[in-house]
């Protein structure tokens, strides 16, 4: 949101001098003081409205527009979009595409300010649409920016780092000052995605390359931009698992975030500094960040999809504590985040999937009320759980000591089929998966070139990032149907090959990492590409036949032993 709002407040060119007729000394003495940065807002705002009125009196409708794309940056969002539609009103009344898409671009940003993700879409495909006529490099660029922001907020990371690549590479050619300023928001925003991509190389050559290209902003800017650098750069260190870096990192960016007024960013930091601290032990400490993230959410009643995570800290929590009241708290909140979110992705991407969660989340919290209210009378019932406990304990007994043999064979046959991790090469000449089909089969030329594909594909572990097939399709170059039969003949589907790899990548990695070993189930998740824990908890288990706890068990009893 501080890139959008800073591209439209500054990078705009004044295109109405290309359209307009000279004007009177008055309106530049207006205007001059309408640009001054000694002037406060509330003044800015008498003179931005005495220069629309003379504009409307005189009937100078490019002068009016100019107006009114200053007044919009100085109104609430809400107020901004109507004046908005007047400058589109205006654009198409004299027949000039520029207008009507610097119109659209900027009702786009405040769609966006106002995470109204659809209409924001909406109007930046429109302005696009007008772009093919007016041929205006700059002004393409600033919806790409609207685009890339939508991408990153709905989690379509992949697509996020495309348009801010794009955008990147344009401002970077161009040696004037609101190109160099939009050349550093790009980075960040790049920055940033690969970030959540998790592709630190890419992210630490970004990192050198912003770091350069601050330097070419005046020294109030920088000061600005270094600590949102600061920020990306702890979390780079994060990524890495260098978290006392990483914590010097964010604490260093967080006053000057904070004197910036960006919420959702201090609180990211928020989140990570507590993150930290959780993982160093020091839980007490990292409640205090959570806890901030919490009553934010409670004010403001809305979180970026990142700061949900909060609630999984606070949740188990609340469980080692067992505070029915503050976990239906939680239960809640989540509820609201969900319905929040589903609003917010509606019809603009199918990343996130919230239904069928609330639905589970919503029991329960009608569990938890339940528990709640029964708690007065329970103890009439201790003599029936007894028997019930009993019951269940020889049950589960039973059912662990046949679940323990059936894991032990399984562990043992994992261990002795894991092959040696190989070396690049040998990756790239020999497929992860073998194929289902007897050597003498005659493949397609289209087969052929994706079986060469998957091989690159798979020694560059590309595997491991956020994918669906449409992304495959869109890299390999081949259609959606095509590629879904080939999958479906020789990989045994998308979904199961891609599951397979990662599932693969994980054994061999926690079978010869110990770091890797002390990650935490959602972080093993998150690193091997699956949305959540349960989710890669299933397909290990599926593939392995054991579940990723059970076998890094055994793997550190093993090395305990050995030593």
């Amino acid at each position: 949101m501080r890139v959008i709002l800073l591209l439209f407040c500054t990078f705009f060119p004044s295109i109405y001098l290309v359209f307009g007729q000279q004007n009177s000394k008055s309106y530049n003495a207006m205007w001059e003081i309408i640009q001054s940065d000694h002037v406060q807002p509330d003044s800015k705002l008498k003179y931005v409205e005495e220069y629309i009125s003379k504009a409307r009196t005189e009937k100078n409708l490019l002068k009016e527009y100019q107006g009114l794309e200053k007044k919009s940056f100085l109104m609430s969002d809400a107020e901004a979009l109507i004046i908005t539609d007047r400058m589109l009103m205006i654009g198409q009344k004299v027949k000039n595409d520029s207008l009507v898409e610097l119109a659209m671009i900027t009702k786009a940003s405040f769609y966006y300010a106002d995470r109204n993700f659809k209409e924001a879409l909406n109007c930046s495909i429109k302005a696009e649409e007008y772009n093919s006529k007016t041929k205006n490099a700059y002004q393409l660029n600033s919806t790409r920016i609207t685009i890339g922001n939508i991408y990153y907020h709905t989690r379509d990371y992949t697509k996020a780092a495309e348009y801010f690549s794009l955008t990147k590479d344009y401002y970077k050619n161009i040696n004037d000052y609101r190109h160099k300023q939009g050349y550093v928001g790009s980075l960040y925003s790049l920055g940033k995605t690969y970030w959540k991509l998790h592709r630190n190389t890419d992210l630490k050559r970004v990192i050198d390359e912003n770091q350069a290209a601050i330097l070419l902003l005046t020294p109030s800017d920088q000061h600005l931009e270094f600590a949102y650098l600061n920020y990306v750069k702890g979390g780079s260190a994060y990524l890495d698992k260098e978290y006392t870096i990483a914590q010097n990192y964010f604490q260093k960016a967080l006053p000057v975030i904070q004197e910036n007024g960006d919420y959702t960013n201090e609180h990211l930091i928020y989140l990570y500094l507590g993150k930290i601290l959780w993982q160093q032990g020091n839980k007490k400490e990292a409640l205090k960040y959570f806890t901030k993230i919490d009553n934010f959410f409670n004010e403001k009643k809305f979180l970026n999809y990142e700061l949900r995570e909060v609630y999984n800290y606070l949740a188990a929590n609340y469980r080692t504590n067992n505070d029915l009241e503050k976990q239906l708290l939680v239960t809640e909140r989540l509820i609201a985040l969900n319905n929040q979110f589903e609003q917010e992705q509606q019809t603009i991407t199918n990343t996130l999937h919230y239904e069928l969660e609330t639905k589970k989340l919503k029991a329960n919290r009608d569990a938890l009320q339940k528990r709640i209210k029964s708690n007065i009378s329970i103890y009439s019932y201790l003599g029936i759980l007894g028997i019930v406990l009993l019951i269940a304990t020889l049950t589960y007994g039973l059912h662990q000591r046949r679940q323990k043999r059936e894991y032990l064979l399984s562990y043992k046959r994992l261990m002795d089929v894991q092959p040696q991790k190989i070396s690049e090469k040998e990756a790239i000449e020999k497929p992860k998966i073998i194929q289902k089909v007897e050597p003498t089969v005659t493949f397609t030329v289209t087969e052929q070139k994706l079986f060469k594909a998957l091989k690159l594909f798979e020694a560059d572990k590309e595997y491991l990032q956020p994918l669906k097939i449409d992304d495959l399709v869109e890299k390999f170059n081949v259609g959606r149907t095509t590629l879904s039969n080939f999958f479906n003949s020789y990989k045994d589907g998308f979904n199961s090959y891609i599951n397979k790899l990662r599932i693969d990548e994980a054994v061999d990695n926690l079978k010869k990492n110990n770091e890797i070993r002390g990650c935490n189930i959602e972080q093993l998740a998150e690193l091997y590409g699956f949305n959540n824990s349960k989710t890669f908890t299933n397909q290990f288990k599926a593939i392995t036949g054991i579940t990723p706890a059970y076998f890094i068990k055994q793997l550190d009893q093993e090395d305990s032993e050995y030593k």
